[in-house]
This record gives structure tokens, sequence and C-alpha cells, in this order.
């Protein structure tokens, strides 16, 4: 699976702290063996966000992310529930 990264995602990724960027990576190689693995617990958002998921990363942080047309996947957003907003 193909995951591209957008710049916000990049630069937020940069601002938390090591020990979540660790987990990070440990999560996204889960996703990408299987991007509905239970321990991601990917979910489907809705309102203003439909047609976007997110994944978690530990209880607080989770991962935008955008499915695309040719399989491949974008992560928007790193971050707490703000990313809702």
């Amino acid at each position: 699976m193909k995951i591209y990264y957008a710049t916000q995602f990049v630069k937020h990724f940069e601002r938390i702290p090591h020990r979540l960027q660790i987990e990070t990576a440990q999560q996204e190689a889960i996703f990408k063996r299987n991007p509905e693995d239970l321990s991601l617990k990917t979910h489907y958002l809705k309102g203003k966000l439909t047609g976007l998921a997110a994944f978690s990363i530990d209880y607080h942080y989770r991962i935008l992310i955008k499915f695309e047309p040719d399989g491949s996947v974008t992560f928007l957003d790193i971050g707490t529930h703000h990313l809702y907003r």
C-alpha cells in the first residue's frame, strides 16, 4: 500500500513527543498490513469530514486519513480530537 504524507501531517508529526513518533511508526506498520486491524480502531467520519477516516495511535492521538481511488492512502494530519474540528 502506498502512503502519502500531507504537509500538515509532517509538520504536526515533528512536534509530537518522540515516544509518540515511535508508536506512530508501529501503528503505521500494522495499518500497512491491514487498515481494518481492530487494534487501530479505524473509523469512518461523518459531518464535514465525511469521506475521511481516522485510526488510533494511543488513547489520545490519532491519524486522519483519506483512502484514495487508486488504492493509496494519504495521511492528512496527526493529533488529538482537535482533528475533528
